[in-house]
This record gives C-alpha cells, sequence and structure tokens, in this order.
C-alpha cells in the first residue's frame, strides 16, 4: 500500500473524528475507523496505523515539508547564473553551511565559493531536518508550531547560515565526512551544521564520531549545539584539543529560568519585537526608563546577541518576546546560547496563544 506521510497526532484526529461520527451514525468503532480512514485516502485503519509507523522511521530530512513552508520554497526564484554549478555540488559535490556569525571572519582558499542562490533550495532537507527533529519529550517542532510562527522560526534558522560550496579539483573532492571535517577545520575553529557530501545530506544536530586513521577530527552527542568538538587539523600542534561548547538544558522548552548572580544590582528588561518577517528589534528599560533601542535584525537570535554585547554593569536581561516574559539569563547565557533561547521563546509565545501573530 501506498505510505502517506502521517504523524501520531494526525492520527489521534482521525480517531477522534470516528468517535464523533458514532455518536450520529450508531456502529462499531473499528467500522467508524474504517470509514474517516477512506474518507481521508487510505485503504482502511489499519493502512493509518501502518503509515504512522513508516513516518516515524523516515530520517527526518527525508519527511515532507509541512505546506506553508514548501509553498514558500515553490515561490522562490532560482533565475542567478550560478545556481547550475551550485545546484552540481549539493548533488554530487561538497557544500557546507556555518553558522553565519562563526563564517564573517574565514579566509576562504579559492577553491570554496559562498552559494546563497541555492539557499532555498538546500532549505528543503535543513528546514525538513529541524522541524522533524524530536525532542527529549518526543515532540518536534512541526508539532508544536503551525502557519506563520511556523514559518519565521523556519526563516529565523536558514538566516543564521552560509553556504559554501567546494570549486577546486574534483579529483581532490572528500570522500567521507571525516575528511570533511578535516578539511574545514584547518580553515576555521568551528564546525559545519550542516554538510552536502557527493549527493548525501548530513545534520551535524544529530549524534556523529568521526575519525581518519584513529584520529578523532570531530563528536558531537546529538544534543543540538551542545556538542563535543575534537580536532587536531594539520597545522596544528600539540595533538587534538577539547572543545565543549554550552550544554543546553538550564532552561526546558516553555520553562522560565530563575538565574541569580551574587551582588548583581542591574538586570534591566530586554524586549524583542517583530516588525515583519526577518525584521526584528529590541529595547532595553529600566525601573520604566528606556536604556537603548536597536533595530533592523533578521532573526530573533541576531537582537539577542547584539544586545548581549554590551558593557558596564548590566550583568544580564530579564528577555521578553512579543510582551512575553520568557526568562531571566546572564550575558554569558545569551551569547552562548541565543539560538535555543530564540527558539523557546517562539515555542513559548505559540503555548499562550491560539491565534497567528
Amino acid at each position: 500500500m501506498n505510505l502517506i506521510f502521517t504523524t501520531s497526532t494526525a492520527a489521534e484526529k482521525l480517531h477522534r473524528l470516528a468517535k464523533q461520527r458514532r455518536k450520529t451514525h450508531p456502529t462499531s468503532l473499528a467500522v467508524a475507523l474504517d470509514t474517516i480512514a477512506r474518507e481521508h485516502g487510505y485503504h482502511h485503519w489499519k493502512h493509518v496505523k501502518d503509515c504512522v509507523e513508516q513516518t516515524r522511521s523516515l530520517p527526518a530530512a527525508s519527511k515532507p515539508l509541512p505546506s506553508i513552508l514548501a509553498d514558500f520554497l515553490a515561490a522562490e526564484k532560482h533565475s542567478d547564473p550560478m545556481v547550475p554549478a551550485s545546484l552540481g555540488a549539493l548533488e554530487s559535490g561538497l557544500v557546507i553551511a556555518l553558522d553565519t556569525k562563526h563564517a564573517q571572519d574565514v579566509a576562504w582558499p579559492d577553491d570554496f565559493v559562498e552559494c546563497e542562490e541555492v539557499k532555498s533550495i538546500a532549505a528543503q532537507q535543513i528546514w525538513a531536518s529541524l522541524i522533524h527533529q524530536t525532542d527529549d519529550r518526543g515532540e518536534s517542532m512541526a508539532q508544536r508550531l503551525q502557519g506563520e510562527l511556523l514559518l519565521d522560526q523556519a526563516l529565523d534558522h536558514l538566516s543564521d547560515l552560509r553556504l559554501f560550496r567546494y570549486s577546486g579539483d574534483m579529483t581532490l573532492l572528500p570522500v567521507s565526512l571525516a575528511e570533511v571535517f578535516s578539511l574545514v577545520l584547518s580553515k576555521t575553529f568551528f564546525p559545519p551544521t550542516h554538510v552536502w557530501l557527493r549527493g548525501q545530506f548530513h545534520d551535524m544536530a544529530y549524534p556523529h564520531d568521526l575519525q581518519i586513521d584513529g584520529r578523532q577530527v570531530y563528536v558531537s552527542n546529538g544534543a543540538g549545539s551542545s556538542a563535543l568538538r575534537m580536532s587536531a587539523a594539520a597545522g596544528r600542534e600539540g595533538g587534538p584539543f577539547e572543545v565543549l561548547t554550552p550544554v543546553q538544558g538550564e532552561a526546558g522548552t516553555n520553562a522560565v529560568s530563575a538565574v541569580s548572580w551574587p551582588g548583581s544590582s542591574f538586570i534591566p528588561r530586554l524586549d524583542v519585537s517583530k516588525l515583519e518577517p526577518g525584521f526584528y528589534e529590541f529595547q532595553v528599560t529600566y525601573d520604566g526608563e528606556e536604556l537603548m533601542m536597536d533595530g533592523g535584525f533578521d532573526s530573533i537570535r541576531s537582537a539577542l546577541e547584539s544586545a548581549a554585547d554590551v558593557t558596564g554593569d548590566i550583568k544580564g536581561f530579564e528577555f521578553g518576546y512579543r510582551g512575553i516574559t520568557i526568562g531571566t539569563y546572564s550575558l554569558a547565557m545569551l551569547r552562548q546560547q541565543a539560538d535555543k533561547i530564540a527558539r523557546d521563546a517562539v515555542a513559548t509565545v505559540a503555548s499562550l496563544s491560539e491565534d497567528s501573530w
């Protein structure tokens, strides 16, 4: 039988429809379930359950996008003359994605070229992996957010990435993900967030342990930005070195963190507002007085990172998004976990309102 992408949430909705149908058309639950299943394109209720299991086993990046994301990408134009070359790199060469703030200071050699022109094509797999990845409660972003809220979060995530394709001698193209990381980590301290190598997509948010000749070049624990990285790239002396990135989990999704700093007497409020998709501003106030305002940021994360880049006696911020208090964070937490805090803010707003902002 054909596979219809079906989440457990979608199956539960069909189950509720069957129970409602029995109130107006007395019959057995089994008959009602089969009837509702056929009305929604399935052969019978067992087909629904089989589709749920098959959907669950699919890699996140291969799952279809919700219509609001798919329609957005379908409307994108690809008229740039460099699209064919960059698309070829996605399909059979090498493309890497780096965090925007990490990519700005990298002095790439001539054999790496930025390929912004295929970002909306690459977004198909980036977004699918992002929104279908489940958290420790078994929930995905696609289940938590809908409509414009989901699109905003997906666009925020995409705006934080820059793509580069390998344009050098194809006989020297890496043959493994480990070789890619050895190459990239010889150019920059920060590893890629996503890799397209010889037609295979790799989201580095998932667990990885990459080695070359027994030498570990990268290891991730799979907890998103919480990753252990080890590198012994060519040219570095002293062998492998270890870096622990900030561990997520100080505050769970939708949780308001309570942080106190001994002797801190100055923790103003930071409010981030969305003016339109991809355009944000922030305002800092203390005791009812405005201290600072700035705008033109392309994401919540960018606004948080900019606000956290302050000096003086400010120890942290009480952070609010769209008028809703999200939590209190130290400057270090805002700098190091801006992406997670931004996602938590969007999820919190979504959970407190049934309306689309």
